[in-house]
């Protein structure tokens, strides 16, 4: 039975209202009763230094016990107002009991008088001292409560919002499918028996194109030499699919550690591809260069008539990605019969350094 009292006692809590017992009954009974050592009473000090000291300890872990229940029932987040109005209501009205309690515990030791007596000595500075120190507990516990409290929903908010952009990253990486694929065996089909030189540089183009998405598929950002290349590849599977109906240019050259949204230029000349008309009388212009730190992708605007009104997957995809890991957006606008798309280009690091540069 012992060895159970001991497992349970917390000496830690116990060295903490011993503590509290001695300077809280302490400073209340100079502030109160000061004169008492003038006079050299010191037994009436000592009387009222345990008294208060009692007081103290009672009303600062009784209203640590109700700020906890409170905690538990009524949050401070979900109805401040609420809380706020019943904390101060339950702290005062348990103060002030517990208070006159322990007075009558206290009257027949300390003072030798009956119950009655004690209580008709309670004066109004009495109540007023102890509304003090209930006030004085119950904003130092229910302040640090409610900025606890607050933090720990900013820290929270924050970090759903952060899981939420990465999962909805990957959502959006896995849904990286190039569209020219079916479109390009259709081409294969009828030009192996055509040209089989050509049909096999249309092959390793289309390899190089395909091995790039599957070598990309699971990193965020590439070099930008790589995604050129990939390009400059995709453009010539364009030029043999639409012939003279279509106008490429690709006028960038790379430099070291510049980097890029994987797929990112392709999805914008397919974009302008799947949109736009494309005809031997009426060729599609598509220009891909360089303004400073951003990629350029402008198209020759001549929508088709039968296209649909909704908002493809693919701009919204990118736009998103790139909010993502860099905390920068695509620029994009239609101007002067153009349609023009800014690409930032980026600094080829791992996307922990965007984030601790402040992109996250």
């Amino acid at each position: 039975m012992m060895s159970k009292v001991k497992s349970t006692f917390n000496w830690g809590e116990a060295k903490s209202l011993l503590l509290q017992f001695a300077a809280g009954g302490g400073a209340v009974t100079l502030a109160f009763s000061s004169g008492l050592l003038l006079e050299g009473e010191w037994g009436a000090f000592l009387k009222g230094w345990a008294l208060n000291g009692t007081i103290w300890v009672a009303i600062g872990w009784g209203n640590g016990k109700l700020f906890h229940l409170l905690e538990r029932e009524m949050p401070w987040l979900e109805t401040p107002v609420k809380r706020l109005a019943i904390s101060l209501l339950l702290t005062l009205a348990y103060s002030l009991g517990i208070a006159l309690l322990i007075v009558l515990a206290y009257a027949y030791p300390i003072w030798g008088q009956r119950p009655s007596e004690a209580i008709g000595g309670v004066g109004w500075p009495f109540f007023i001292s102890i509304s003090g120190i209930t006030l004085l507990v119950s904003f130092f516990l229910h302040g640090r409560g409610f900025f606890i409290a607050w933090k720990n929903a900013e820290v929270e908010a924050e970090a759903n919002k952060r899981a939420a952009l990465a999962a909805e990253y990957e959502a959006l990486k896995n849904q990286v499918n190039p569209h020219f694929l079916f479109n390009s065996f259709n081409v294969l089909s009828a030009l192996v028996y055509k040209d089989a030189d050509l049909s096999a540089q249309f092959i390793r183009q289309l390899s190089q194109v395909y091995r790039y998405v599957l070598d990309t598929s699971g990193q965020e950002l590439v070099p930008l030499e790589e995604e050129l290349g990939m390009l400059q590849a995709y453009l010539f599977l364009l030029r043999i699919r639409f012939g003279e109906a279509i106008d490429t240019r690709l006028e960038v050259a790379a430099q070291v550690d510049e980097a890029i949204v994987p797929l990112a230029l392709q999805m914008l000349v397919e974009n302008a591809v799947k949109h736009n008309v494309a005809a031997k009388g009426k060729p599609l212009a598509i220009l891909i260069s360089r303004e400073g730190g951003s990629l350029i992708v402008k198209n020759t605007l001549q929508l088709k008539t039968n296209r649909q009104d909704r908002v493809g997957a693919g701009l919204p995809n990118l736009q998103r990605r790139y909010a993502f890991l860099a905390g920068q957006q695509l620029d994009i606008k239609t101007e002067g019969g153009f349609f023009w798309a800014r690409v930032p280009i980026l600094e080829l690091k791992p996307v922990a350094a965007l984030a601790k540069d402040g992109a996250l």
